[in-house]
Order: C-alpha cells, then structure tokens, then sequence
C-alpha cells in the first residue's frame, strides 16, 4: 500500500489483494503438485493391488486341486486325467469331513 497508484485509488485495496493474492499461489503452486502427484501415485499403486489384472497373484483365490483336475478332465476326457480327478475329489471330500 506504499505505492502511490494502490494509495490513491479507491480500489486498490482490492487491486493490492488480488495481486498478492496471485503471488501467494504462484508461490504455492510447486508444492501444491508435488502432493498431488504423490497422492496419484499412491492412488495408482493401490488401484493395482486391488485389481486382479494388475494385483499381486498372492491376492487371488487359488483354485481347488479337484477342481482344477475336474476341467481338465472334462477338456480331454481322458481315463488317466478322469482317473486323476475323481481321486482328487475323493481326497477333498476326505479332507473335508476330517474338519
């Protein structure tokens, strides 16, 4: 407000606070983001981990051995993977009624 055009004019309150206004935010802008990009960044990352196509596989259910031998059964229907998966289901049912 020492300056003679801010002092004399009516306005110049406001011109002064808008000036210092827009130097506050320039100021700030660098900061500003670098935040945002860190929060972007941590957005993202756990966006991944969440995801199942981007995620750890340690997140994911793994299928049963049963099953897994069941599909491949019915894929090839061959009496050796037939064989394998109706002992693998035995197992499960086994394992299952142990609990």
């Amino acid at each position: 407000m020492q300056d003679q055009r801010f002092s004399g004019d009516p306005e110049g309150l406001v011109a002064a606070a808008e000036i210092a206004s827009a130097r506050l935010y320039r100021q700030s802008q660098g900061a500003t983001l670098q935040k945002e990009n860190k929060l972007k960044a941590e957005v993202k990352h756990l966006q991944k981990q969440t995801l199942v196509e981007g995620g750890n596989k340690t997140n994911v259910q793994a299928v049963p051995e049963h099953r897994v031998a069941l599909e491949k059964a019915k894929k090839t229907g061959n009496l050796k993977d037939v064989a394998a998966a109706l002992k693998a289901m035995a197992e499960h049912k086994k394992a299952s009624m142990e609990k």
